[in-house]
């Protein structure tokens, strides 16, 4: 019998699949978004898993799937692929797969698919809880959930029930961090990442909305909290983020001891000596600084921000002053909008927004609002 081909594309479709079997033990249902987010959400994979046609980057997946009759999806090869990935995903979001948002990453390039709509041929960075198996935030509160749908007329464009937290003010320098930079160059990115953080939290201070309060109580938890987006990954190696802890406030300081050695060695002139240093503390403080450096190169191209009232968090690097901060009724993390005309608005992606993930600005009862998102 002759030997099958090595597929290696299928081969990894079918073990992802496999393994979200198992992380899912307990869990009812493995729905085509779940499966599209854990085999086309993380920037590395995507590359590896190709298919003949675009379409079947999703029409692959619905044998496997457990809700394609309920989405009502049949494969139809006369469509092109933007009406495909369009369709899809509209009747995923009307089933509650708002991490689908997160991976709709493609405003910075030529697009003929809406701004809400991932673009499954191209590469995606993994978003912000990822690798949560459990919402880690629930920025809407105790909100009820209202599912996006796409307008009747026009299924091009997405409804969504939300409340609009404010307007950015300012946004930093996205974190430039690359493995083909030296250690010393990349802790120079880091150390400019959260000075400009330190910098937009102590603006907050100074404004006289006073959003976060007394600032000997919150600035110095902001300083660490905000550079990891608040996550942690408590086990080398594990799979599952974590809320970030007191633990990495103790990593937080040893990775700031271990740039300000980086600083002085190469600020030096004597000879070794000052290089000598930098490798003692790196190894006096091996197994912490790593551990949060880990999670702020997570966020490599993650940019800081401020808004108007005094908000500061991270998000995607073509933010701009006058973008909208919104809080999706259904979605664990806050998304940034951006008007255009006629009272609709483009999706730029996600982000981290101190001082509102556990729903705290939804505690007054904000007006609520339907985003038409094109």
């Amino acid at each position: 019998m002759p030997k099958l081909p090595f597929n290696y594309a299928a081969r990894r479709m079918l073990f992802q699949r496999r393994k979200y079997q198992n992380r899912l033990e307990g869990y009812s249902s493995c729905t085509l978004g779940a499966l599209l987010q854990e085999l086309y959400g993380v920037e590395e994979w995507t590359s590896s898993l190709q298919t003949s046609r675009a379409v079947d980057r999703i029409y692959g997946l619905l044998g496997i799937a457990q809700d394609t009759e309920v989405l009502n999806l049949v494969p139809d090869y006369s469509r092109d692929t933007e009406w495909v990935y369009t369709d899809a995903a509209g009747k995923m979001l009307q089933r509650g797969e708002f991490g689908l948002l997160s991976l709709a990453q493609h405003a910075t390039q030529p697009s003929l698919l809406p701004s809400w709509v991932p673009d499954w041929r191209l590469p995606m960075k993994a978003p912000v809880a990822k690798r949560s198996l459990s919402p880690v935030f629930r920025p809407f509160g105790n909100i009820e959930i209202v599912c996006p749908s796409p307008q009747p007329n026009d299924f091009r464009v997405l409804e969504i029930a939300g409340t609009a937290v404010d307007e950015i003010e300012q946004v930093g320098l996205p974190l430039g961090y690359s493995y083909q930079q030296t250690t010393a160059e990349n802790l120079q990115h880091v150390q400019c990442y959260l000075s400009q953080i330190q910098a937009f939290c102590r603006q907050s201070a100074s404004l006289a909305t006073g959003l976060y309060g007394d600032s000997d109580r919150w600035m110095e938890d902001a300083f660490w909290r905000i550079p990891i987006g608040d996550l942690a990954n408590p086990t080398p190696g594990q799979y599952t983020m974590v809320r970030a802890t007191e633990t990495s406030f103790t990593y937080h300081q040893s990775l700031l001891k271990v740039i300000a050695v980086s600083n002085e060695a190469k600020d030096s002139t004597v000879g070794n000596e000052e290089p000598t240093k930098l490798a003692a503390v790196r190894s006096a403080e091996f197994g912490k600084y790593e551990q949060y450096l880990f999670g702020v190169v997570n966020k490599a191209g993650q940019a800081p921000f401020i808004t108007k009232r005094g908000y500061v968090g991270i998000g995607p690097p073509n933010m701009a002053a006058e973008d909208i901060i919104c809080i999706f009724y259904g979605a664990h993390v806050p998304y940034v909008l951006r008007p255009v005309e006629d009272g609709r608005y483009t999706l730029i992606g996600e982000t981290y927004v101190y001082g509102i993930m556990d729903g705290e600005f939804m505690i007054d009862s904000p007006k609520k609002d339907i985003f038409l998102v094109v």
